[in-house]
């Protein structure tokens, strides 16, 4: 099997994001190659159209969903919430809060609730890029 070689400060940020993300780092390198690798990406607005792989851990539990860019869309892909579609990241959140703790305030930053799977790295991240 091949392998590749990384600095320290990369072996350290590849294995937080498969740790964050509960995938093997070889996994994290895969998706990373997939959603940049040009003929993999869906035709028109790439961006417009593109989504990404988010999660949220609240209250030891894992919500699984896709954000929209383009539209700030969040739609939850597992768990108890699965299908359901939110105009924001916000909206989603609160849905989450409200499923696992209904007696408290569900009110959440939306850039600080959802994490990027594929880096580790909180949703805000992408939102600064834009």
């Amino acid at each position: 099997m091949p392998t590749i070689e990384a600095d320290d400060h990369t072996a350290a940020a590849l294995q937080l994001a498969a740790d964050t993300a509960g995938i093997s780092e070889a996994e994290v390198v895969r998706r990373l190659i997939k959603r940049h690798r040009p003929e993999a990406a869906p035709k028109g607005d790439r961006a417009a159209s593109a989504t990404v792989a988010v999660f949220a851990l609240y209250e030891g539990h894992r919500t699984t969903a896709t954000y929209e860019p383009a539209t700030h869309r969040v739609t939850i892909t597992e768990g108890p919430l699965a299908g359901e579609s939110y105009k924001s990241p916000s909206g989603a959140a609160i849905s989450v809060v409200t499923h696992y703790r209904p007696s408290v305030n569900p009110s959440r930053s939306d850039l600080t609730f959802w994490t990027v799977s594929s880096s580790g790295e909180l949703l805000q991240t992408l939102r600064r890029q834009r």
